[in-house]
């Protein structure tokens, strides 16, 4: 299993969490200092986000669905509670440790399964992965990059840029992971110790390496995309922070 490519992907997803925070504040404060900080340039900000939105509500409803759990309510509008700006919200009837941590996790695999098809439409990663996979980055990169020259290319960067920033779980998303995780392991302790470890990974190595050499391309153009928009934001804000100190 190559374990360089698993760490790597990791560690992009975990700078894409990072920006995450930066993409939203930029977002959010540009209109308040154009506006003020009131529901029209609360609507602002969650207009823009909309589409990550909507799919990160419907991967929740969806899997709560599919697990047989009640969904009984979902909002696309934006509100503020004790500080906190939500931009949509799921309510769901009671369930288990386990399906709560499936319907957090949602959202990511979602996002995920969204940003890979605009990539495969959009920007040929089809085409790119074969490229980068036989060795030839230049041409790879080359192939990436002048799609480019399109606004339908700009547009699916937009896109992309908000499904992202918007597809990981939430605090209240989170709080079924810590258990099932820790149950995860102990599966795995009791199969290295009875001696499944090295004939496992020996059979799960070819896929798994198949699947993170995917989402490594998937999340790498992710995360260049996601410094491009957030350094434009982030100069979008600077600019009219100077224009429009406060309102």
């Amino acid at each position: 299993m190559n374990w360089a490519l698993v760490i790597g992907t990791l560690a992009i997803v975990g700078v894409l969490a990072t920006l995450r925070a930066f993409g939203h504040a930029h977002v959010r404060l540009i209109p308040v200092h154009l506006f003020g900080d009131n529901r029209f340039a609360l609507w602002l900000y969650a207009m823009f986000m909309l589409p990550g939105t909507v799919i990160h509500e419907l991967a929740h409803a969806g899997a709560a669905t599919l697990l047989g759990v009640d969904v009984q309510g979902i909002s696309m509008s934006p509100s503020v509670q004790r500080n906190w700006i939500t931009l949509g919200y799921v309510r769901h009837g009671p369930t288990d440790v386990a399906r709560h941590a499936l319907i957090g996790v949602a959202p990511l695999l979602a996002g995920t399964l969204v940003i890979a098809l605009i990539g495969l439409l959009a920007f040929d990663l089809g085409a790119v992965y074969d490229e980068m996979t036989s060795g030839n980055w230049p041409e790879g990169l080359r192939l990436l990059f002048g799609a480019f020259t399109s606004w339908e290319a700009w547009l699916a960067a937009y896109l992309v840029f908000v499904t992202s920033i918007n597809m990981f779980p939430s605090p209240t998303d989170r709080q079924g992971f810590l258990p099932v995780g820790l149950f995860l392991l102990v599966l795995l302790g009791l199969a290295l110790l009875i001696g499944l470890g090295p004939s496992l990974l020996h059979w799960l190595a070819r896929p798994v390496n198949l699947v993170f050499q995917w989402l490594f391309l998937v999340f790498g153009v992710t995360l260049v995309l996601d410094i491009l928009f957030t350094v434009l934001l982030a100069a979008g804000h600077e600019a009219v922070a100077r224009q429009f100190p406060s309102i």
